[in-house]
């Protein structure tokens, strides 16, 4: 089996530098990140069906309403249920894997872990939604199944609940509790079935519109229409269009008084919606069809008399409008019970009931009904035509709803029932309860996971303070009610509220984002560098110094005013807005974001800027300030670690450069980013640096700096004297002292050198250019940005103003003498030091040859810069 797993993982690998996480939606994402995915889902599906006895377990392959990009691989339980929590992390763990080896060995200690003997059999069903991706998809499904011989069947084209349903049906069929027939057409047939027992020969009016979203919902709609007695229901389906997705809203045209309803991608969510001639549009969402079977089962509950021996229940979240649940409580006198967001805690609560009816105010949910309940609608034995009636029509409806999982068609079938029965239109359906004016606003925050909730998600526990600050001001509005959750998906809260009035909840919002974004920016930074600093204590400790240089202003602060640096990178950027518009730039090592803000207003889509010190925060609220928080997102970390929101980018820019070009340089993370990020003809500024060495002239300061150590206060100090040598001087240099013409030794081109021309060895003459005395050797550089309409350059070196680099320089132990028109040989060795890579290993061998033997000379010094 080890061998099929690693030869089948080898054709669906894994696409690297992505963080995968199984969530409430499975593994959801575009379509080209999922091969890999789907055949590791394939290997737990069949590890959890094994650890089941051989249950079928379920794997959907769709992305709902995404767009047709995208795609998402979820597997479901044996009743139809969402995957156990707890398994979603082994999922999330196991799609992870770096390698195939890894791959294999995490499975194997998963399935040791979790005491599943791989021989025994186990059964995956996969089926799928319209999407071209998800053959392919399905077919590492099959790979996965095939490598560790699992059972494998392909339902091919289903809605999300229609697999549900099989799920349960393969998992239950031959037992007392066989929830119907194996197959799309036993599907059908349940539901046409139960529909006509329902409506107990009653008649639904008029013509019911349906609108797919060109989802799996349409064809599936219509297969089952086929089934349904055509004189039962008149539907007539739009936008079912699934060859071309792109083509939505052609229809309907909504019509003053129709019903009209819509499904979601997947068929797994419904509203209806209708034109009021008076008020306009009218939509009926998850809320209104809850409460609508909840009235009408709990009053067939009590015409059957079964209200003592029955428990019905209505499960609501933090999301459903106070109406809802006031009307559900008070008039229908029904109790209602509130879980955190989330189909399987709906569901779960639900299930507590003898007759559960949940669904989410989007439009998701079914009612389950328990043993017990089916039992009695059977078993009991009616004293009258009314409770026989009542008895049937309960019956009739279990059938009908797919008690598996929310399911638009059977809800859709269910509210056409409950209509007919009342006699009701949309209208008089409307007219049951006023919504309370509501909205939602959604706020961007810097970490999500500060803000926990508690009382199924209607107040916040944390951050400390923040629930007592929202409660101030509910207390100022009518009738008025407000939470605010983290999102499950995104790095963002949501922000519900509702009032009286309209702009009573629209500033009771206002108000509550506000109290979020204060909260999350006064925790986000300080839980932000407590986790920075503590991260960077994992560091080696060269690597900690370095980071941590700079966490102070000061050095920004010289960068910044370094007029020769900032000015340079501003001319290449903002004077070539051509280049730069529309584009998506990454700013590594970004420091104070001021190179990320000139992309900003040189019009850039979108910039990434990432560092790895503490100052980003700092910088985050620089941006905030200039009102750039929208074009510019700010990442704490290693390059080489995070999470990128943008798979490739357009342009990198950095401002990389250390002294004498290379030391403490990270340079070597902007080629990472390069490989990594950088699309196949992105632009790097700046692209190009050249290293320059020329001879000076500097004996009073090299007598300042070394001659020192011969006679200190008396005392011989020369064994610090080879110390002060090997140590390189950072310092401006006049550019009279210079008496050779300058060379250069080293260029780089960024888009095609690599880590490795970072260490190099060169030879070089230097021509002397007067009669004068040598005392070392200067180093500098400069930065060339080729890209840009008219080629931008500066230079580091002692004839141009100053940098805050400065110059170089290397001293010798010696002293030459050298006549114009004479040469210096040189041979350079550069390379990072092996114990602290930021470091720079210098050696130089020199040798002036002239027709005075006497002031011949040669030698060779070695130098270490930190």
């Amino acid at each position: 089996m080890d061998d099929k797993i690693l030869a089948a993982s080898a054709k669906h690998p894994i696409v690297p530098n992505h963080a995968y996480k199984y969530g409430t939606a499975g593994f959801r994402m575009k379509a080209d990140l999922l091969d890999g995915v789907a055949f590791r889902v394939g290997l737990l599906s069949g590890l959890r069906s094994r650890r089941l006895n051989g249950q079928a377990i379920g794997v959907m392959i769709t992305a709902s309403h995404n767009p047709a990009v995208d795609n998402g691989v979820k597997i479901v339980d044996p009743m139809g249920e969402m995957l156990e929590q707890d398994w979603e992390a082994h999922a999330t763990k196991l799609v992870n894997c770096a390698s195939d080896q890894e791959l294999l060995d995490t499975y194997r200690s998963l399935a040791a872990q979790l005491k599943v003997d791989l021989s025994t059999p186990g059964r995956v069903i996969c089926g799928r939604d319209t999407r071209p991706s998800g053959h392919g998809l399905a077919a590492a499904l099959a790979d996965a199944c095939e490598a560790i011989d699992i059972e494998y069947t392909d339902y091919k084209r289903v809605t999300t609940p229609q697999l549900h349903y099989l799920v349960r049906c393969i998992n239950t069929e031959g037992t007392p509790k066989s929830y119907g027939e194996v197959s799309k057409a036993g599907y059908n047939k349940k539901m046409s079935d139960a529909l006509v027992r329902a409506l107990g020969g009653r008649k639904i009016e008029g013509q019911l519109t349906v609108d797919c979203a060109n989802g799996v919902g349409g064809p599936e709609l219509s297969e089952l229409l086929k089934v349904i007695p055509k004189d039962v229901i008149n539907v007539k389906v739009v936008n079912d269009d699934v060859l071309r997705p792109e083509v939505l809203n052609l229809d309907p045209t909504p019509v003053p008084g129709n019903r009209i309803c819509s499904l979601d991608g997947d068929a797994d969510r419904l509203i209806y919606y209708w034109i009021d001639p008076d008020t306009g549009f009218f939509m009926l969402d998850g809320d209104r069809i809850s409460s609508l079977n909840a009235s009408f089962i709990g009053g067939l509950v009590r015409e059957a008399g079964l209200e003592d021996e029955l428990r019905i229940g209505v499960v609501q979240t933090a999301y459903a409008n106070g109406a809802s649940t006031a009307y559900i409580e008070k008039h229908l006198k029904l109790p209602v019970v509130f879980t955190p967001t989330g189909v399987k805690h709906l569901h779960h609560a639900a299930c507590q009931f003898d007759i559960g009816v949940y669904f989410e105010a989007n439009g998701h949910g079914t009612v389950v009904f328990s043993q017990e309940a089916i039992r009695l609608f059977t078993e009991k034995e009616p004293q009258s035509p009314a409770q026989k009636e009542a008895l049937e029509t309960l019956a009739a409806i279990a059938d009908l709803i797919n008690q598996t999982v929310g399911d638009a068609i059977s809800d859709m079938l269910m509210v056409e029932v409950i209509l007919a029965h009342k006699g009701w239109t949309l209208k008089d359906w409307a007219n049951t309860y006023n919504d309370l004016p509501n909205r939602l606003v959604r706020v961007e925050v810097g970490d999500k996971d500060l803000f926990e909730t508690t009382d199924a998600e209607r107040r916040l526990s944390a951050p400390t303070g923040a629930q007592e600050e929202i409660d101030s001001f509910v207390k100022k509005y009518t009738n008025a009610r407000s939470f605010a959750r983290a999102s499950g998906t995104e790095n963002a809260c949501r922000v519900y509220a509702e009032a009286a009035t309209r702009s009573e909840a629209d500033e009771l919002a206002k108000h509550v984002a506000d109290v979020i974004k204060k909260t999350d920016k006064m925790s986000g930074d300080k839980m932000d560098v407590e986790a920075a600093e503590q991260k960077m204590k994992t560091m080696e400790h060269s690597e900690q110094h370095y980071f941590k240089s700079y966490d102070h202003h000061g050095i920004h602060e010289e960068m910044l005013k370094d007029e020769v640096r900032t000015r340079s990178y501003m001319n290449a950027i903002v004077q070539n807005k051509h280049i730069f518009k529309d584009k998506v730039v990454l700013d590594v090592g970004c420091g104070t974001a001021i190179l990320s803000m000139f992309a900003a207003k040189a019009g850039a889509k979108h910039v990434i800027g990432v560092d790895m010190s503490t100052i980003i925060f700092k910088a985050r609220e620089i941006v905030d300030a200039n009102g750039l928080s929208d074009k510019i997102t700010l990442i704490q970390g290693k390059m080489e670690e995070i999470d990128m929101p943008f798979p490739k980018v357009d342009i990198i820019i950095s401002e990389w450069m250390g002294y004498f070009l290379l030391y403490e340089s990270m340079l070597d993370t902007v080629l990472y980013a390069r490989d990594t990020y950088l699309q196949k003809d992105g632009l790097i500024f700046p692209d190009k640096a050249t290293i320059f060495f020329a001879g000076i002239e500097d004996g009073d300061y090299k007598d300042e700096k070394i001659g020192f150590w011969d006679n200190v206060y008396g005392f011989d100090y020369t064994p610090l004297k080879d110390t002060a040598l090997s140590e390189p001087l950072v310092d401006t240099v006049d550019v009279k002292t210079v008496v050779t013409d300058p060379i250069p030794v080293l260029t780089l081109d960024l888009y095609t050198c690599t880590t490795a021309d970072l260490a190099f060895n060169t030879s070089f003459k230097l021509p002397v250019k007067r009669d004068d005395f040598v005392h070392a050797l200067v180093s500098w550089f400069d930065i060339d940005f080729t890209a840009c309409h008219k080629p931008i350059r500066f230079s580091t070196g002692p004839h141009t103003k100053y940098t805050h680099w400065k110059q170089t320089v290397l001293y010798f132990r010696d002293v030459l003498t050298v006549q114009d028109g004479e040469v210096i040989e040189c041979d350079l060795e550069v390379k990072p030091n092996e114990k602290n890579r930021r470091d720079l290993d210098i050696a130089v061998q020199y040798k002036l040859e002239t027709g005075d033997e006497k002031r011949n000379s040669s030698g060779q010094c070695t130098y270490r810069m930190c």
